[in-house]
């Protein structure tokens, strides 16, 4: 991490960090920088600005998933009688066809202190992911679903945070802030999911397909796998 001070009210802080990473076998360079600006002409105003690269680990419950036992699922009518043969659920996880996932933040905000001892502060966030892990369903029979671990999920996030606080007696603080935010989490595939009880046991092993909605704007929540 270095430390840089170009102006009398300018700060900037770079760093560089490399962290190998066992299961993909690749050690990617993930810089960040910093820079924060408070020149007196502004009167008080603080400006303040962020970019940085990590990637994510291999969690446990996605190695696990190839060692654990396959499942077999059979689907019954109504009046109890088996449909058709039971269908057999497989994942295979080869680390050497995985990447490391890999995440941009980005932050941008403004702070000014404010007439009677009132503060104020806007935060402007962005992340964005990408080779994000999941399962691509490859294989489909009447009796086999083959599921493969791939880097297929993309995330993204937004949000927007304005902020208000006084301290009273310089002991007491009054704090009130708001958020307007979006999330979406996606994936592309070209193979549906067989069944809707199928999509709901896969959406905790993240098998499934979501495309992005236009229409979702600023705090309107969040995009999930959808079947």
């Amino acid at each position: 991490m270095d430390h840089w001070n170009p102006a009398k009210a300018l700060t900037v802080d770079m760093g560089l960090r490399i962290q190998w990473n066992r299961v993909t076998g690749t050690a990617p360079p993930a810089p960040r920088i910093g820079a924060a600006w408070a020149p007196k002409a502004l009167g008080g105003l603080k400006l303040s600005a962020g970019f940085g690269v990590y990637y994510d680990s291999a969690t446990l419950s996605l190695l696990a998933l190839s060692e654990e036992q396959s499942s077999l699922t059979t689907w019954y009518a109504p009046d109890g009688t088996p449909v058709g043969s039971p269908v057999q659920s497989i994942y295979t996880v080869n680390t050497r066809d995985l990447r490391t996932p890999r995440y941009t933040l980005a932050s941008v905000s403004a702070e000014k202190a404010l007439p009677w001892n009132f503060f104020g502060r806007v935060d402007l966030t962005s992340r964005q992911g990408s080779r994000g892990f999941a399962f691509d369903q490859m294989a489909v029979s009447p009796v086999l679903n083959e599921y493969f671990a791939d880097n297929s999920r993309y995330t993204s996030y937004r949000a927007a945070e304005v902020a208000l606080r006084r301290t009273f007696r310089s002991k007491y603080q009054w704090f009130a802030s708001y958020t307007r935010r979006n999330r979406r989490r996606m994936r592309w595939c070209s193979t549906p999911l067989r069944t809707l009880a199928e999509s709901a046991i896969r959406r905790a092993a993240g098998v499934g397909c979501a495309e992005p909605d236009p229409d979702v704007g600023m705090g309107a929540g969040e995009q999930d796998l959808v079947p």
